[in-house]
């Protein structure tokens, strides 16, 4: 049979069932005589432009009907196409154009005036064709099946962008196998959800296509989110799943957590390839979606998508992964030595490639396509794909992963794949890849990267509640060990900061702020005339002294007797006589049975174990407001701002050496273990409409000069407790800031306003946020700063663009005798703010405003979406914990892993396959710096100490607790267990000041107890 070209088998279809739909995607659909007579036209523009055999034309655009139309288009033209990734930075998409001599670029209308063309391109847009009726015949040029099909540029190990070029004739053979094989026909429809740049798309198009099937096409937007791949999946009638295993997975985890039934669905086979398949896969599948024929598909984009498979059956307990298979029709695979030698069964060799599928080569690289495609005296053309494999007894291959994945490890050589496999067998994990960190003195160390599954971790033994129950335990200890450690001196006793240590240094925050910072709250609470308190977690009375001052009655709980004590002690001494103090715990409150017309919760709700004790304790301070009032929720950490938060936590410390990458990775990672309670301020606008009492709601920006983490990052919350608002009756000045602009806004016009006008409400919209100017960009932005120079860049960015800060807003108000209501902003919580003025009257303060603030209900969301889960870094501990138990039985010690790292998923590149790149940073340098082994007694519990603290495996008595992840927090949490461990009591300042490394801390608690003990 005559060898077609790939469009051919696209025609053929056409001529046979023209009237047939060949894509569907929103809102549109095409038949095959529309879809042809569209790429014809296309075709003709090109052959007037001078296409000329091998000629690469660029493809540039969201997914769409457009790629197909292009693709085919310019396949009709003798031209090859080559798919680029919108996604890319401008610099790279020039880089390929250059490269591979593009002088014409096919893309849509929206995306041509946003980038930057190189000089002469030629650019068309696919859309504009859509009306066109110009003629559709097309000349045909002469040309061979061993012309370009396509090329894909793939990123090389050095990271240089190499251009694999795949002939008619190769990919042909491909799509006929497969087509052949599985009985694809023209009742099958493929959901397309991989980038046209990704070589299953390939598949996606052409297979079905040439089957006079339908391609089912999801927006860019559509093709990330597996809420949309079930309701194309089920609207449109799917029979074929087309990609990695990742999204499979993805679009099961889906399925399961939202309890949906697809017993009736239409898909009849997937195949899944481009990235190990997880053993636990397909029984997942099978569960979920049923008996369906499900198939691993292998090989490199160098062979023409796929050439080998195996259709995967019962997975026998003995596999560590599953079988490979075998090569497909015109297509073979060998397992060679490093003398090309072939290997029997069941030695294991490299993995090489020969038959229809090989590629060309590389575009224009000599270099590297003589060194990766090689000839063979006996088999001929050879792909060298770098994996390595062997074969099993049954002819099929088992593949063992890449070659530069087997390591020595302690003298032992190590499969990584090998260590995945058990720690995917832990019934708790539902991702993992496991890495290789090579530190300065090249002392390779594996590394563990895991999705854990809490869900079932908790359900295991009732472990939430206790974890919950740990969690308050946890801080409670934290706070008394504070109290012991550090308490002033009588004359400074009600104003104790002890405990306020900044995130930036860990040292203690300025008194100057911490002033600031009390006086602005007080002015906050003050200004709702409290008259009956309770303040649940008092602390060390930082407000209650000063509020006590002016209300009638003061009841105050905490759950720190040390702490109660100390107030008490000063009460008396002051004879302050109309303060009650009680030791509870926040979820006791309702004990109390009384009344008031204020609760206070202020700088507590970070201490608690999860959202729902938060709003148990919501409820009750709600309960505890026998008529109207007020609950104030004070320091708020906001939720929206917890990634800026860490980003500017790690940008005040010395990361020159870091990549745009580490930092970024660094970033992510510190925000997950964060296990303080972080909540979103959106949060309390649907509180408000399932709470009846709550009639308004206000948030605010903190009030302060300082730059430190309690002004740039907290809130506070107002909750009105049946309080009706006087409708506003006054004139309301709107000024909206314009964000496409830098300008500033005239204070002196505003000044002015507040002068001519002090009857009416000022409001001013998107004020960009001084605050934490410029890290949204940063963080969201990534391919700006893919250089060495990206904080130079960063900076130059925030140096460019005008940020206000909110205080100037507040000295304003105070000028003009207005009050400040100072929001975030709904459009750009992460970079804007919104400001209301009201004319303030310390008597009769109406409160107008919060009529103009009363926003129109959401809908509600889940309650993950307003909160963290602080109790996760508990949780990740006693899963590793468990994991290493699980490991340890299995596995020889050398092969279990230095470092476990939770992650909230692995990172996905834009093909659905697992970027390794981008995982977590660790870094094994300050791991190894100085490594010595602890030799004594002391020494050796110390630093079982540290290892459960830090979650380090390997550490030595010299490496410095802050350089390896200490924390103020893990200081205090040390300092406990030291003292339960030696009895001895440590104090807090003396440690931050003098103690890094195990070998200092160890002498002083020698020193202290008198003993010195060989280990």
């Amino acid at each position: 049979m005559k060898t077609l070209f790939l469009h051919e088998l696209f025609e053929r279809q056409t001529q046979l069932n023209p009237d047939a739909v060949a894509i569907k995607c929103i809102g549109k659909s095409f038949t095959y005589r529309e879809t042809n007579n569209l790429s014809q036209i296309l075709a003709q523009h090109l052959l007037k432009l001078g296409i000329t055999s091998n000629q690469l034309v660029a493809v540039i655009m969201d997914k769409g009907w457009e790629q197909v139309i292009a693709v085919l288009g310019i396949l009709k033209a003798g031209g090859a196409y080559l798919p680029l990734d919108l996604a890319d930075s401008e610099e790279r998409i020039h880089n390929l154009l250059t490269i591979s001599d593009v002088k014409i670029v096919l893309t849509l209308k929206k995306i041509e005036s946003t980038l930057k063309w190189p000089k002469g391109t030629i650019v068309i847009t696919v859309d504009s064709l859509e009306n066109s009726s110009e003629s559709n015949e097309v000349r045909t040029l002469s040309r061979d099946t061993s012309d370009l099909a396509y090329v894909i540029f793939t990123s090389g190990s050095t990271g240089q962008p190499k251009g694999v070029m795949i002939s008619h004739r190769s990919v042909v053979n491909t799509v006929l196998d497969i087509n052949e094989r599985f009985a694809i026909n023209e009742k099958d429809k493929i959901l397309a959800l991989s980038n046209l740049n990704f070589d299953l798309s390939v598949y996606d198009i052409f297979g079905v296509l040439a089957a006079g099937g339908t391609v089912v096409i999801p927006d860019s937007e559509q093709a990330k989110d597996p809420v949309q791949w079930y309701e194309i999946f089920i609207k449109e009638k799917v029979t074929i799943w087309n990609s990695v295993p990742a999204l499979m997975d993805l679009f099961l985890e889906y399925i399961h957590h939202k309890g949906l039934k697809v017993s009736s669905h239409a898909l009849r086979l997937i195949l899944l390839s481009g990235d190990w398949i997880p053993l636990n896969l397909p029984p997942k599948i099978h569960s979920l979606l049923g008996q369906i024929k499900t198939v691993s598909l292998g090989g490199a984009t160098e062979a023409s998508i796929w050439s080998i498979l195996y259709e995967i059956g019962e997975i026998s307990p003995e596999w560590k992964s599953i079988p490979y298979g075998k090569a497909m029709k015109n297509q073979t695979f060998y397992v060679l030595n490093d003398k090309l030698d072939l290997l029997p069964n069941p030695e294991v060799g490299e993995l090489y490639i020969g038959g229809q599928g090989v590629a060309e080569g590389y575009w224009k690289d000599k270099e590297r396509t003589n060194k990766r495609f090689i000839f063979h005296s006996q088999f001929g053309k050879l792909y060298k794909t770098g994996d390595l494999g062997r074969y099993l007894p049954d002819g099929n291959i088992e593949f063992l992963g890449r070659v530069d994945f087997q390591v020595k490890i302690a003298g032992f050589r190590v499969e990584i794949n090998a260590i995945e496999k058990y720690i995917l067998d832990f019934p708790h994990t539902n991702q993992a890849v496991v890495l290789v960190n090579n530190n300065k003195e090249k002392k390779p160390r594996l590394v563990a990267y895991i999705n854990f599954d809490y869900d079932s971790f908790l359900r295991k033994e009732h472990n939430s509640s206790l974890y919950i129950r740990e969690q308050v335990n946890h801080w409670q200890q934290i706070y008394d060990a504070l109290c012991i450690n550090k308490f002033l001196p009588i004359n400074e006793q009600t104003f104790n900061t002890v405990g306020w240590i900044s995130s930036y240094d860990n040292q203690p925050i300025p008194k100057i702020q911490m002033q600031e910072w009390v006086a602005s709250t007080v002015e906050r609470i003050s200004q709702l005339k409290p008259k009956s308190v309770l303040e649940i977690g008092c602390g060390t009375g930082l407000l209650l002294f000063p509020l006590a001052a002016i209300t009638k009655q003061y009841d105050a709980t905490d759950f720190s007797k040390t702490s109660l004590e100390h107030i008490q002690n000063q009460l008396n001494q002051l004879n302050i006589d109309n303060v009650t103090l009680k030791e509870c715990d926040a979820l006791k409150i309702s004990e109390l049975s009384k009344h008031y017309d204020t609760v206070i919760l202020n700088s507590v709700a970070q201490y608690f174990p999860s959202l729902d004790y938060f709003i148990e304790v919501l409820d009750q301070s709600i309960n505890s407001i026998e008529r109207s009032g007020h609950v104030f929720i004070g320091d708020l950490r906001s939720l929206h701002l917890l990634n800026e938060f860490h980003a500017s936590i790690l940008l005040h410390r010395n990361i020159s050496n870091y990549s745009y990458n580490e930092w970024k990775r660094a970033m992510l990672q510190s925000v997950e273990e964060d296990d303080e309670l972080v909540i979103d301020y959106q949060f309390f606008e649907d509180y408000k409409y399932k709470n009846q009492r709550v009639s308004h709601i206000e948030i605010l920006l903190k009030k302060g000069k300082y730059n430190n983490e309690m002004n740039n990052y907290r809130y506070d919350a107002i909750l009105y407790i049946e309080q009706p608002i006087t409708k506003i009756d006054k004139e309301i000045i709107e000024i909206q800031w314009d964000t496409n602009k830098s300008e500033c806004i005239n204070l002196e016009k505003i000044h002015s306003e507040l002068s001519t006008y002090p009857s009416h409400l000022l409001s001013l919209s998107n004020v960009p946020n001084n605050r934490v100017k410029g890290l949204s960009y940063l963080i969201n932005n990534s391919k700006e700063f893919q250089n060495d120079k990206w904080q130079e860049i960063f900076g130059k960015y925030t140096a460019s663009n005008q940020f206000v800060d909110p205080e100037i807003f507040f000295e304003i108000a105070e000028e003009h005798g207005y009050y400040a209501s100072i929001t975030w902003s709904d459009e750009y919580p992460s970079e804007r703010f919104n400001v209301v003025l009201e004319k303030y009257n310390p008597e009769n303060f109406e409160r107008k405003y919060l009529n103009y603030l009363n926003a129109p209900r959401r809908k509600s969301k889940e309650k993950t979406y307003y909160a963290n889960s602080p109790i996760k870094p508990h949780i990740n501990r006693a899963l590793i914990t468990e994991l290493k138990a699980f490991l340890l039985k299995n596995l020889p010690k050398y092969m279990i892993p230095s470092y476990f790292v939770p992650v909230k998923e692995l990172p996905m590149t834009v093909n659905g396959k697992v970027d390794r790149n981008i995982l977590p940073i660790i870094d094994p340098p300050l791991i190894e710096k100085e490594y010595i082994k602890a030799h004594t007694d002391t020494q050796e519990k110390l630093v079982s100490i540290w290892k459960e603290l830090l979650g380090i495996e390997h550490l030595g008595i010299r490496n410095d607790f802050h350089d390896i992840g200490g924390t103020s927090i893990l200081l205090i949490q040390m300092i406990i267990k030291i003292h339960k461990i030696f009895d001895v009591e440590l104090n807090l300042q003396e440690i931050r000041e003098c103690i890094s490394n195990i070998e200092s801390l160890s002498d002083l608690i020698e020193e202290r107890v008198g003993v010195l003990v060989s280990a």
